[in-house]
Parts: C-alpha cells; sequence; structure tokens
C-alpha cells in the first residue's frame, strides 16, 4: 500500500510516468491549444482571405440582389437557400480544415498522443459533491480561478482596443458600398483575431511552466515508493539480464575507451590481448587497461593499431597476465620480472623510432613461474 503519510520528495521515475501516461495522466494546457487554434485561424484568414472575400461576395449579390424573375419560380426559396449553403460550406472548408490540423498539433506539441478507455468510462466518484468542492478549493481551482479571471481582463481589454481603433468604421459600415463594406468587415475580423491571440499569449506563457510543474509533483514519490519500485522491478528476471546486459556493455565501452592510453599491447596473437600501462613515478607496478579473447581482443588489437601502441605478440605472457588479472588490476608480483623485459623493449623501440638508438631485439627468452602459466 502507498503511505500517504510520507513526504512525496522525490522525482518520479520512468516506470511512473510510462504507466502514467498509459493512464492518460499527460501535463496538457487547454489555454495553449485555444492559442494554437486561434493562430491557425488567423493564418487560415490571411491564406485563404482573397478566396473567402470574393465567395462572401457572391453570397451577398446573390442574396440582395431582386430579380423580379423567381417571383413566378415556386422552388425559389429553396434553390436560393441551397446555393447560399453550398457557398458557405466552401468558405468555412478551409479554415475548419486548418483548425482541426491545429487542434491536432496543439495536443502533440504539449503531452503528445495518448488514448485511453479509462478515462472514459463513466465513474461515481466523479459526482461526487465534496470531492467537487475539493477541487474548486484545490490550488489547482485557484490556479484555474486566477486564470479565468485573467482571460476576462484580457479579452474585456482587447475588445476595447478593438472598439477604439474600429468604431468610426464599424459605424460607416453600413454607408459603403457592398465590396468595400466587405473589405473593412475583414479587415476588422483579422485584427481582432490578432489581439485576441496576442491577449491569450500571455496567458498561455503563464499556464503552460504551471501545468508542467503541477504534473510533476502530481507524479512525485515517497522514499518508500521509490525502494517497493526497486524491489518489484529489480526481482524481475528479465529486468536483471537487462541491466547486467547494459553494465556489461558500458563497462566494455569503458575498456575500450582506455585502450588509446596503453603503453603495449601483449596478444596471442589473435586469441587473447592485454593491454598494459605503467606511470613511472606514479604506479607500484603496470596495471590491465583492457584486455579480451576472440572478437573482443580483436578489436583492442584494432584499436591499438590506429592510435600507434606497440603490439608485443607473446602468447605465454598474454595468457598468464588474461587468467590471472582483472581490467584495473596490477599485474602479478610473479610477472613483474616478464613484464619488465617486455616494458623495457617497448621503450627502446620508442627511442629507435626517434633516431637515438638501434633496433633492439625482441625478448627471446621470458621468465613466467610454471604456477602462472596457462
Amino acid at each position: 500500500m502507498r503511505d500517504d503519510s510520507q513526504e512525496r520528495t522525490e522525482q518520479a521515475t520512468p516506470k511512473k510516468q510510462k504507466e502514467s501516461r498509459e493512464r492518460g495522466l499527460v501535463a496538457r494546457s487547454k489555454d495553449f491549444n485555444s492559442l494554437i487554434v486561434l493562430l491557425f485561424g488567423c493564418f487560415a484568414v490571411l491564406i485563404f482571405g482573397s478566396y473567402i472575400y470574393s465567395k462572401a461576395i457572391k453570397i451577398f449579390e446573390f442574396f440582395f440582389t431582386f430579380d423580379s424573375r423567381i417571383l413566378h419560380q415556386g422552388n425559389a426559396l429553396m434553390v436560393a437557400l441551397n446555393h447560399g449553403m453550398k457557398d458557405g460550406f466552401f468558405i468555412v472548408l478551409p479554415i475548419m480544415g486548418l483548425i482541426f490540423c491545429a487542434s491536432i498539433v496543439g495536443v502533440l506539441l504539449m503531452g503528445g498522443w495518448t488514448f485511453t478507455l479509462s478515462n472514459a468510462a463513466f465513474k461515481f466518484e466523479r459526482l461526487d459533491p465534496i470531492k467537487g468542492l475539493a477541487k474548486i478549493f484545490s490550488s489547482q481551482g485557484l490556479m484555474e480561478l486566477l486564470k479565468s479571471f485573467i482571460k476576462v481582463v484580457l479579452v474585456l481589454a482587447a475588445g476595447i482596443l478593438i472598439f477604439f481603433l474600429y468604431f468610426k468604421k464599424m459605424i460607416a459600415l453600413n454607408t459603403y458600398d457592398l465590396k468595400i463594406g466587405m473589405g473593412y468587415s475583414a479587415e476588422i475580423l483579422i485584427y481582432s483575431f490578432f489581439i485576441l491571440s496576442a491577449s491569450l499569449i500571455v496567458v498561455a506563457l503563464v499556464d503552460v511552466p504551471y501545468q508542467i510543474w503541477n504534473y510533476r509533483q502530481q507524479l512525485m514519490m515517497t522514499k518508500q515508493e521509490l525502494k517497493d519500485e526497486y524491489k518489484e522491478t529489480e526481482g524481475k528476471p528479465e529486468v536483471k539480464s537487462k541491466i547486467h546486459k547494459m553494465r556489461r556493455e558500458l563497462s566494455r565501452r569503458r575498456m575500450m575507451s582506455a585502450v588509446p592510453t596503453a603503453d603495449v599491447i601483449i596478444t596471442n596473437p589473435t586469441h587473447f590481448a592485454v593491454a598494459l600501462k605503467y606511470a613511472e613515478g606514479k604506479m607500484k607496478a603496470p596495471i590491465v587497461v583492457a584486455k579480451g579473447a576472440d572478437l573482443v581482443a580483436q578489436r583492442i588489437i584494432e584499436i591499438g593499431k590506429e592510435h600507434a601502441v606497440p603490439l608485443i605478440s607473446m602468447p605465454p605472457l598474454a595468457r598468464s597476465i588474461f587468467f590471472h588479472t582483472e581490467i584495473g588490476d596490477e599485474i602479478p608480483q610473479k610477472l613483474y620480472m616478464a613484464v619488465a623485459q617486455v616494458l623495457a623493449y617497448v621503450h627502446q623501440l620508442k627511442l629507435y623510432r626517434r633516431g637515438k638508438l638501434k633496433k633492439p631485439k625482441l625478448p627471446e627468452k621470458i621468465n613466467i613461474p610454471e604456477d602462472m602459466l596457462k
């Protein structure tokens, strides 16, 4: 059971976030969606403005032009209504299409697409008046009240601004020619859309961060919930297997990144590879920075060649180090002499490449204790 007495101080785990999303619980902002729809509506009017204007002119001319011939037609009214509805449909179609797309875009931008039948199911607890009052007087309810107040103030301010900007034109609309009057009406409509959108931007800028914060607060977990989830997930064999696999892969990548720093790579020559590093004065003995067999050994050798790390083929020593050490370990004390011979050869090889020494010979005999041989 969940212990609600504990304070929720821990961030939600990916598992809890996934479960909440599956239940349809995501951060949503109605005001952000409304803003997107309104902005798309503005752009729709701008894009299709001339098309809407020409169609609207034709509709007005058709309905407000008197023709005595229609008096003798019995179905004149039905024909006129059919004509007006058809033209009106084609006027609003592009705008409604863009607004429909905007409603989807708004959902995808904040919260993403989720679908669950559980939220659509009827629940009696939604009819509980006490819970309803608790929601109203909760922090979220107070925030919604504050947003509603801000929206009323902003819309009222936008309405007053539109009124003062276009009062004279609105009063004089009936005195203009039809086409001029329609043009002024379209202008007033477009600017009204933009002013209302601008006022809603202020609300959205407040609401979006709040909804994200509120969503995260709702998902906060107690320390006990974290422990319970860890026990539940870590106890599953498939989860354990996946974690071990990820750890092995991470360890292998870390090991491979250390190969270029090695002083020498001792090989078998292809079945085993051991990369050693020694910093005189800083380390007691050489350490194993990487080791591997078969494909891993081949990869170590490839990386060594790419970074000019000396490769020494000494099968007995390579096997001995491979089987008696782990990555990060110092070499066994019994192998000090053998590894010292190899490092001395590598040092002479570096001097030879600089032209300071004759080409050295690879040690023919390396002393490895019998109990270290593999």
